[in-house]
């Protein structure tokens, strides 16, 4: 699933639990993510990974602006057959990479 989300001011900090894996990225505004004592920050143009866990989210509209983000929601099975379906039609193969992720979060 993807979705496109706008707001124009900020809500204040959410509790969000996730149940599936999402990728986002940042097209305006600021997005903090938090666990136990962890933070990170994502700015515009920044991609950000989640894992399945507890979360405390803030979106943070531009000042004069508006936050806005674009989140694919897949669950571990889709990601497989994704990397499986690219790695057979393009010869893709995924390579790990030093990635500012949330999933640091989860040692």
């Amino acid at each position: 699933m993807i979705t496109k989300q706008n707001q124009t001011v900020s809500s204040g900090t959410e509790f969000k639990e996730v149940s599936n894996l999402s990728i986002g990225y940042i097209i305006a505004g600021t997005k903090l993510i938090r666990r136990d004592d962890n933070s990170l920050q994502f700015n515009k143009g920044e991609v950000y990974y989640i894992n399945a866990g507890r979360y405390y989210i803030e979106n943070i509209a531009d000042k004069g602006s508006q936050f806005e983000e674009i989140v694919v929601v897949y669950s571990p099975q889709q990601l497989g057959s994704i990397l499986n379906c690219l790695s057979q039609t393009f010869q893709f193969t995924a390579e790990a990479k030093a990635l500012k992720s949330i999933t640091n979060f989860n040692k």
